[in-house]
């Protein structure tokens, strides 16, 4: 190793080469003791980054004498020489800390240090200190010497005299730079630390722009960790690929889950999602739900394709940084709970936007030696297709699905920032406790994934991917396609645009009020009529069903036939809570029969009680600092017993405010705090029925 580095021999030796390596080594050790050979090894070997010497290194990376260094710092540069490209800190810093603990691990075995200062040393948070030379686009540029490093070797790219050419659009580099600055500043007031931004051509893959920190060379965010390069989680952005895998499998936009409090069985125990806005939708299409990123039916899509199949799937579409276990992550893994690259989900969304096609991000566009004869060069990009038959189609409904404003209303409001001046897919994502922000959305033309957060993986303060990535993403897009030519998405010419109702997804029939378009896969449009919608007959003077074997007994003045919504038995209660249950049926039949003859779901024991259905046991509701508090109220629903004619709402033990028309729903405003609530039901004979005792929890 000595003699290679002091004769400047190349990677690629020959017979001659090994021989002289040969000879020189034992004349080396003939005059000089094993000690002065390592002294001559460390003050020579690459520790990557332009540094050569242990000394040089120690002062590249952490701005230290190599006496100074503690040693968390000595174990992480003496991994390094191993394969400089490989464990490079400034693109691959997870990889460079695992290779610091194995070298921790070999002191411990050999008796140099204890266990504990082993783990002590591991735990240590690194500073790394960024070069301070005039570079542009410093995290791209790590990255490309990274690449030659692999591919040439460093001597060669030290010493080789190459003339490299990339795929970074400089200008785009600066917009997209100035768009990371100006944003992350803004930001700083909800502890917002850094940013990063990568922005590839749909067509071809290649890179266009590099942002992998607010400012690389400021060590207070650790700016010069690339997190483009670095594993963080993407929260809600991984959705789209969640249902690309159940299109393939099966589902349409059309198909209709029940977003109702779901409670999974898994390997470590019940699960219990909950929406980012802590309420449930009933019946919602997969349209909907992804636009408006709804977790519990994204788990229950998780749950149909299958958390191993979903990993295999996601490893395909080039997101291969999920190694544990598929019960490590569990249905989570939709949510976000695998730990993935930015650059490998930019990757994975542009295999969408080329409709199954995978390209590979591209950098280097040719590599010549000092006398310009080529000795690399990319070809034009030819692709993997990935997906299975009909995989164009399933890829399509997709984009159509993320470009659909209407769809995100839901979710988001009218108006978002999502919504940019031209056709474009996006998709946003939040982890918890608010550590990483997403922003992952396309045009046929253009693809850009934003991230902002802090590289040390503190939490912001009350900011989602809508507030804090998107506006980043859409000022971008903006001012990236500005004198790009307008342009749509093609849509393959084996989708069929039919008629469905719009509430459960099937067929629409004369009595189905609300309708939508969406585009089936030619032969797995819907086969069955809508049974949602069905004709009561009410009685005008109570508002309640006349059940047919009484309608005989009722005047016809006093009956109406009326249009009502009759949700499937799993839904009865969510549409009880939210009052949009059916009517109470009238009774012309013995009161026990009252329950089984309701809309509620409660069993015939429960028809003569008062149940609280909201809140439930143990709920917790989160207040958001900025709205105003009198915008946020916590819905109080119960299901009444036959004869109800208002329900009185004590918290605490205080009246908080009573209903007296049904559904008896109370809008109670928000205290901070633990709370209890108990209702009381008076009925039409006087006499009066109180609820068993609810807790619940204000923040």
């Amino acid at each position: 190793q000595v003699v290679r580095n002091l004769l400047g021999i190349q990677r690629n030796r020959n017979l001659s080469d090994k021989m002289l390596e040969a000879m020189y080594a034992v004349r080396i050790s003939n005059v000089y003791t094993k000690d002065q050979i390592l002294e001559l090894y460390l003050n020579r070997i690459y520790y990557g980054n332009l540094s050569y010497g242990a000394e040089s290194a120690a002062l590249d990376y952490f701005g230290k004498h190599v006496r100074d260094l503690d040693l968390a710092q000595a174990s992480f540069l003496a991994g390094l020489p191993q394969s400089p490209s490989r464990y490079n800190p400034f693109v691959s810093f997870e990889e460079a800390k695992k290779r610091q603990r194995y070298v921790l691990e070999r002191m411990d075995v050999h008796d140099f240090i204890t266990a504990e200062e082993r783990d002590a040393a591991y735990g240590e948070a690194l500073q790394l200190k960024p070069k301070k030379h005039g570079i542009k686009a410093p995290h791209f540029v790590h990255y490309i010497l990274n690449e030659l490093e692999e591919s040439f070797g460093p001597e060669a790219v030290i010493r080789g005299g190459l003339n490299v050419y990339t795929t970074l659009d400089y200008d785009l580099q600066l917009v997209a730079e100035d768009t990371i600055d100006r944003h992350v500043t803004e930001l700083a007031k909800n502890h917002v630390g850094s940013g990063a931004l990568v922005s590839m051509d749909v067509k071809t893959g290649q890179v266009l722009a590099w942002v992998g920190s607010a400012d690389y060379f400021n060590e207070e965010i650790d700016g010069a960790v690339d997190i483009v390069t670095s594993l963080r989680q993407p929260g809600s952005s991984i959705k789209p690929l969640n249902y690309l895998a159940a299109f393939e499998k099966g589902y349409t936009p059309a198909t209709v889950i029940f977003d109702i409090p779901t409670q999974f069985t898994t390997q470590t125990g019940p699960y219990t999602p909950k929406n980012y806005d802590l309420d449930y939708h009933g019946p919602v299409r997969i349209r909907t739900a992804l636009a408006s990123s709804y977790n519990i039916p994204a788990v229950k899509t998780l749950e149909y394709v299958g958390v191993p199949n979903f990993i295999n799937f996601l490893s395909t579409f080039g997101v291969d940084t999920l190694k544990e276990p598929a019960e490590h992550y569990g249905l989570a893994l939709t949510l976000g709970g695998g730990e993935v690259r930015l650059i490998d989900m930019a990757q994975a969304f542009n295999v969408i936007a080329n409709y199954g096609m995978r390209l590979e991000p591209a950098t280097l566009l040719k590599v010549t030696d000092k006398d310009g004869v080529a000795v690399s060069e990319t070809k034009p990009p030819s692709g993997k297709y990935i997906l299975g038959p009909q995989g164009r189609e399933h890829a399509y409904q997709i984009i159509d699905i993320l470009k659909d404003p209407d769809a995100r209303i839901p979710g988001f409001g009218e108006g978002s920032v999502l919504e940019i001046s031209r056709e474009a897919a996006v998709k946003t994502g939040t982890t918890r406790n608010f550590r990483d922000n997403w922003t992952i959305g396309f045009t046929p033309d253009l693809l850009t994934a934003v991230w902002v957060g802090n590289a040390d993986a503190t939490p912001m303060e009350n900011i989602s991917g809508i507030d804090g990535a998107a506006p980043i993403w859409a000022d971008f897009m903006e001012a990236a396609l500005k004198s790009v030519p307008d342009s749509t998405f093609e849509i393959p010419s084996n989708l069929r645009e039919v008629e469905i109702c719009a509430l459960s997804g099937m067929l629409p029939t004369e009595l189905c009020t609300e309708r939508f378009y969406e585009w089936f896969v030619a032969g797995s449009e819907p086969k069955e009529p809508d049974n949602y919608y069905r004709m009561m007959t009410i009685n005008t003077a109570t508002g309640r069903i006349i059940d047919e074997r009484c309608q005989k007994s009722y005047s016809s003045s006093l009956l109406e036939q009326k249009v009502l919504v009759a949700y499937p038995p799993e839904l009865q209660k969510w549409a009880t809570q939210k009052g949009l249950g059916l009517a109470q049926i009238e009774p012309c039949i013995p009161p026990l029969d009252y329950a089984s003859g309701s809309s509620n779901g409660y069993t015939n024991e429960q028809a003569g009680q008062l149940l609280v259905d909201n809140p439930a046991q143990n709920d917790e509701y989160l207040l958001d600092s900025g709205l105003p508090l009198n915008d946020q109220r916590v819905p109080f629903r119960v299901t009444v017993p036959y004869g109800t004619q208002s329900v009185e709402y004590l918290v605490d033990g205080v009246s908080a405010g009573s209903s007296g028309e049904a559904p008896f729903t109370f809008l109670w405003p928000p205290v901070s705090g633990t709370h209890t609530l108990k209702a009381v039901a008076t009925l039409s004979d006087g006499t009066s029925v109180q609820s068993s005792e609810i807790k619940f929890i204000v923040h």
